[in-house]
């Protein structure tokens, strides 16, 4: 039994997890195609890889999480701080911006 992982490289997080995806279905394709002439070490093996793969995902998982976490917090914070700063310049806008959309919606 031959199956071999290979990591891609990621330019973004939506196209690694797309490759990570692509890469744990091939890996069971494989999977399904040398199970009926596998031994107990070959079974062993694969059980080892699946479990690492599934477990590199759920970090994967994680970790982007926690950034996206990150990220909304400090936008919020930054939000919260312009608002505080200039709120007639915030009302404003909000105004503006309910004005446009209600004018937008009753066309139709």
């Amino acid at each position: 039994m031959n199956i071999e992982m290979n990591p891609t490289p990621s330019v973004g997080s939506k196209e690694r997890l797309a490759a990570d995806l692509k890469q744990v279905a091939t890996d069971t394709s494989g999977l399904v195609k040398e199970f009926s002439a596998a031994t107990a070490s070959d079974i062993a093996q694969v059980k080892t890889m699946v479990e690492q793969s599934f477990y590199d995902a759920k970090a994967y998982a994680i970790s982007g999480r926690v950034a996206l976490s990150d990220k909304v917090r400090g936008a919020a914070i930054a939000t919260d701080g312009y608002v505080r700063e200039h709120p007639w310049r915030t009302l404003g806008g909000t105004a503006l911006a309910g004005l446009v959309i209600g004018f937008l919606f009753s066309r139709r």
